[in-house]
């Protein structure tokens, strides 16, 4: 199902339309991420004095008490929700202050963290020095990780749990900013990544590559101009994928679109921002 939030309640949408309501939410709603079958759900709280801002990670049960998970206090990071994703829960020191003409918000700033939903317990993604190193993406199912190094060139990394390391350069201006990077679900090896020239709202450039870690090959897939919907709701079953182009921005015409695995599209809507694929 499609999450959303009203007025501090957190709902369900289901392919039949039905909505479902699952639970209140603790602390801030937009950055709220829930699993997949809506059982589980984490958010942050934020409290602010002369020590610094602490922050508190709390997970939500669907007809459970709240758990806070994590606390921090700090000067210039904060806790928050990363991605619920294959591999489980993400959550992060996320840096305080960050602003601008941002095109993909959906990137880790800080050491990141996985949470076992059922025992509490927390375990390291990337680390303060991987980090600062290489930017958490996304996790597979079966511990990959995918990750963006922005030094000493724009590349993008998939880390094998075995310790194998499959690097990408990515090609500028395509990839001035990047975004929206999700493996195709049961697979550790194929992933989308969305880019932009950042030209400037209303003549942006976007793309959509695919990456094949096993052949290391990177190529665009679908017409120009299309950006990926962010996290694993963007895939449907058969491996097609999800897309939109903004109002204003360069390749064609405004929309919503289907890019089928060939590469061939079709255009489902004539505007609008997808939020993702309703699965049941």
């Amino acid at each position: 199902m499609l999450t959303f939030v009203d007025h501090g309640t957190l709902k369900g949408l289901k392919p039949s339309g039905a909505v479902e309501t699952l639970g209140s939410l603790a602390g801030s709603a937009d950055g709220a991420v829930v699993s997949p079958d809506g059982q589980h759900w984490m958010t942050a709280t934020l409290t602010s004095d002369a020590s610094g801002v602490t922050s508190q990670l709390v997970l939500g049960t669907r007809g459970g008490a709240d758990r806070v998970v994590a606390r921090l206090t700090a000067q210039d990071r904060h806790l928050t929700p990363f991605r619920w994703t294959a591999g489980g829960p993400i959550y992060q020191h996320a840096v305080m202050g960050v602003g601008g003409y941002i095109l993909f918000g959906d990137g880790a700033s800080g050491p990141t963290y996985r949470l076992d939903a059922g025992s509490g317990q927390v375990s390291t993604v990337l680390g303060t020095s991987d980090a600062s190193d290489c930017r958490l993406a996304d996790l597979a199912a079966d511990g990959t990780i995918a990750c963006v190094r922005s030094m000493p060139s724009l590349s993008l990394a998939v880390l094998s749990p075995g310790g194998h390391v499959v690097e990408m350069p990515l090609p500028r201006p395509a990839f001035n900013q990047y975004g929206a990077v999700s493996f195709l679900p049961g697979s550790g090896q194929r992933l989308v990544i969305g880019g932009a020239t950042s030209a400037g709202p209303n003549q942006e450039q976007y793309v959509t590559y695919l990456f094949d870690a096993g052949s290391r090959q990177l190529r665009p897939f679908g017409p120009a101009g299309l950006r990926p919907v962010a996290g694993p709701s963007s895939w449907l079953p058969d491996g097609s994928l999800l897309t939109y182009r903004p109002e204003g921005a360069a390749g064609g015409s405004p929309g919503i679109y289907v890019v089928r695995p060939d590469g061939s599209a079709r255009k489902v809507l004539a505007s609008g921002t997808p939020l993702g694929v309703i699965a049941g």
